[in-house]
């Protein structure tokens, strides 16, 4: 379980924010939950190393989860003319902060 901690430098206390831990552990039990989805998905990528902008395997185990999930996402592949890229858009409708989370393949060359 994750905990969100706040700390007063002044006095030295140390106090958990309730709101904050709330959301924290509604978001450890959705990725706890997830956990044998999240596995095969880390494995099937695994197993299939791609390098290069040759990352298809991985562009489609990622898109596909992402589709299975609960919720309205919007998956677009092959985004921008690249054929590993893609946006994956979730719509809650409702008002409030917008997350966003950008990321790359990574590789090492031996």
């Amino acid at each position: 379980m994750l905990e969100v901690q706040t700390s007063d430098s002044v006095n030295g206390t140390t106090s958990v924010d309730n709101n904050d831990a709330q959301y924290m552990s509604i978001i450890s039990a959705h990725i706890s939950s997830l956990s044998d989805s999240l596995r095969h998905l880390s494995l099937t990528i695994h197993d299939n190393p791609e390098v290069r902008n040759k990352e298809f395997i991985a562009h489609e185990a990622l898109t596909n989860f992402i589709r299975e999930q609960k919720g309205q996402w919007e998956v677009t592949p092959s985004a921008y003319g690249i054929g590993t890229a893609f946006v994956a858009v979730f719509d809650s409708g409702r008002e409030g902060s917008v997350v966003s989370f950008n990321a790359e393949y990574g590789e090492f060359l031996l």
